[in-house]
């Protein structure tokens, strides 16, 4: 499949079509890693570990800590409950 290269703002931009993201397990946002190799452009998925997540959405639904709260505590809790790490 051919595309173009295109000016977008004071960038470059390659549109890609949906069939080739989703052949790739790709979707719009999902994180890549662009590199330049042997005169190739390659991309690739970037797969986001637990730690890399936003949880800025639960800012106001969890409440505040009364007091620091270590992974050891919060590791213990879990066990309490029957989960698993």
């Amino acid at each position: 499949m051919h595309s173009e290269i295109k000016k977008w703002g004071n960038s470059a931009a390659v549109r890609l079509p949906g069939k080739i993201l989703a052949a790739a397990g790709l979707s719009t946002d999902s994180p890549i890693s662009i590199k330049a190799e042997s005169g190739r452009i390659i991309i690739d998925q970037v797969l986001a570990s637990p730690r890399d997540k936003d949880v800025s959405c639960l800012k106001g639904i969890v409440p505040t800590p009364s007091k620091p709260v270590s992974i050891e505590d919060m590791k213990a809790v879990v066990k309490s409950k029957g989960g698993k790490l």
